[in-house]
């Protein structure tokens, strides 16, 4: 992440993300509470690549009213390509010092036309005054010079006699030659495989062995680094190291087997391991190779006693730590994904999550990025979020639920953890419909277009644009009605919807029995388009059209659970089968 600390030369890169409670943001309101504005207007910046960010910074010193002063102007900060285009960064400057927490987002397609921009530039006062500083800090009033600087973990804004006007903490933390070894992981957590609650014989234990948790591992193949007659866990992507109290080194092995049980450190070491490599390697195959192709350390055993995991920085290098307080972390995959899924965001974004409704928008995407991997394993609880990690010894659970009735607008009163599941149920309502792959497809295509303040009602609007470039629109009744039906998005446009009552699903549990067809009507006089999706999102059956009746064989399908889409005039439905 390009955080501005980093910009003026004062703080080292420093990132991290959340997934349990704690204070992030203090200071100035303004900052916290204020969003960017949502540009679509259709221009041609002319020229090629190189000739793009020329343009870009005319056109918009020429259009925008926060650069009508000149000495307000633009800096690029950073330059990405994507499957959209490109996505250029800018922050605002005056007298060419930079004014902290002012972004200029602006996507471009590959022959210059302009996708979107977030205008995250300030109305500055006419009479600033002129000074030499490092940067500037804009309170919603007055142009003050202020010194940026880094203690600890934490970016900190001073005005000129010390008097802090802003303070981050830049931890947001989580509620070579190489071989094939045999392992024990779980699948994706103990609860699920077993698809029981949290209750005596499944609980923690403190760590020690129970005879029922035990009998959830699943024997794995997992390929590792063998050097020196040692299989160790690490790779070009991951390195298991010891960075963070407690000190536990990861285990190695001088056998191609790491078989482990709870009470054991290497358990933790092997199933983190095992998940960030599948889970990378699925973002790979789906696409998005650009997100997750850099090197990364791991500490299984972190965070001291703390209930908590985090990905942040160490030694100037991306780490992921995961807590060992509780229930370990590291024995649920849904928290190792969650983690992960931050580098991603950090990677594509660049910029920082600076508004609170980005931070919800950023955790909320990382929850429905575990649910959706959890749920390629098991469908069972698949909205849950940290089915195993999330309880205690109470018996509670206090995981988030993608699967909750929360609605649009953001609840202000409620921490940013509580409003993720508004826009974590929206992705995994349109999962429902148009299954992972192309939910995750649509998501992290959208990704590289966010600002650092982008809202709900701007992500989805931007979705929408992704879903136009990447599939020419084919998704844009499904994905409007997930936001409608959260009340993200207040109505649909463009996208004809037809009257459900018409449509009809006959003989679906002989189906799912495998003793007779599936039947699908409609009383309508046109074509039916009939194309079937495994849970995934994986095309099995491809689009077929009919008059009036559809049907489908038992015999076509092997068990498993399945998306039927039904499309009708270029309206699009979609409904859940199941196949025993």
């Amino acid at each position: 992440m390009r955080k501005l600390c980093s910009i003026v030369f004062i703080l080292v890169q420093l990132t991290g993300y959340a997934q349990k409670n704690t204070s992030l943001v203090k200071g100035n309101l303004f900052l916290q509470k204020r969003t960017s504005e949502l540009l679509t207007n259709r221009v041609f910046f002319g020229g090629n690549e190189n000739s793009f960010e020329w343009n870009i910074q005319q056109y918009f010193i020429s259009v925008l009213p926060q650069l009508a002063n000149p000495l307000s102007r633009l800096q690029l900060m950073s330059k990405q390509k994507g499957l959209l285009g490109f996505h250029y960064d800018y922050i605002q400057t005056y007298n060419n010092k930079p004014v902290f927490g002012s972004e200029l987002r602006v996507n471009v397609d590959v022959y210059g036309n302009l996708i979107s921009a977030f205008n995250g530039l300030f109305d500055l006062p006419p009479d600033a005054p002129l000074h030499t500083i490092d940067v500037w800090f804009f309170d919603g009033n007055n142009l003050i010079p202020a010194l940026v600087n880094k203690v600890g973990n934490y970016c900190t804004v001073k005005d000129e006699n010390g008097q802090l006007l802003y303070e981050e903490n830049l931890n947001k933390y989580l509620f070579p030659q190489d071989s094939l070894v045999q392992a024990k992981v779980f699948l994706p957590d103990p609860l699920t495989s077993a698809q029981v609650a949290y209750g005596t014989p499944y609980i923690d234990n403190n760590d020690g062995d129970v005879a029922e948790l035990n009998a959830q591992r699943k024997t794995i193949l997992l390929r590792v680094d063998f050097s020196n007659d040692t299989f160790r866990l690490t790779n070009r992507y991951f390195q298991l190291k010891d960075f963070d109290f407690p000190a536990i080194a990861p285990v190695q092995s001088k056998a191609p087997f790491f078989d482990y049980t709870r009470s054991q450190s290497g358990f933790e070491d092997v199933n983190i391991f095992y998940h960030l490599n599948m889970y990378r390697n699925h973002v790979d195959s789906i696409g998005f190779q650009q997100y997750v192709k850099d090197s990364m350390m791991v500490d299984a055993h972190a965070m001291g006693t703390i209930d908590n995991s985090m990905y942040s920085t160490y030694n100037g290098k991306p780490a992921m730590f995961y807590g060992v307080g509780g229930i370990d972390d590291g024995e649920d995959a849904d928290v190792i994904v969650h983690e992960y899924t931050h580098s991603i965001i950090d990677k594509a974004t660049v910029t920082d999550n600076e508004s609170i409704e980005r931070q919800s928008i950023d955790e909320a995407i990382c929850d429905y990025m575990a649910a959706a991997y959890s749920k390629n394993i098991s469908t069972y609880n698949w909205k849950r979020l940290y089915n195993w990690d999330g309880n205690n010894a109470a018996l509670q659970w206090f995981g988030r639920d993608a699967g909750s009735n929360k609605t649009y607008p953001y609840n202000s009163s409620m921490s940013y953890y509580w409003n993720s599941e508004i826009f974590s149920g929206a992705l995994a309502d349109l999962d429902d419909r148009i299954g992972s792959v192309l939910t995750e497809q649509l998501l992290l295509g959208t990704l590289g277009s966010v600002s650092r303040t982008a809202t709900m009602k701007q992500v989805a609007a931007l979705m929408l644009i992704t879903d136009s470039i990447l599939f020419n629109k084919a998704y844009s009744f499904p994905v409007q009605l997930a936001f409608y039906d959260r009340k993200i998005i207040s109505q649909m446009t463009n996208v004809p919807v037809f009257d459900k009552t018409s449509l009809h699903l006959l003989n679906s549990d002989a189906f799912t029995g495998g003793s007779g067809d599936l039947t699908v009507t409609y009383d309508g006089a046109e074509q039916i388009q009939l194309s079937c999706y495994d849970i995934t999102g994986r095309l099995v059956m491809k689009e077929q059209t009919f008059y009036r009746q559809a049907t489908v064989s038992p015999s076509s399908l092997s068990s498993g659970v399945y998306i039927m889409q039904v499309r009708i005039n270029g309206m699009i439905h979609a409904f859940k089968v199941v196949r025993n």
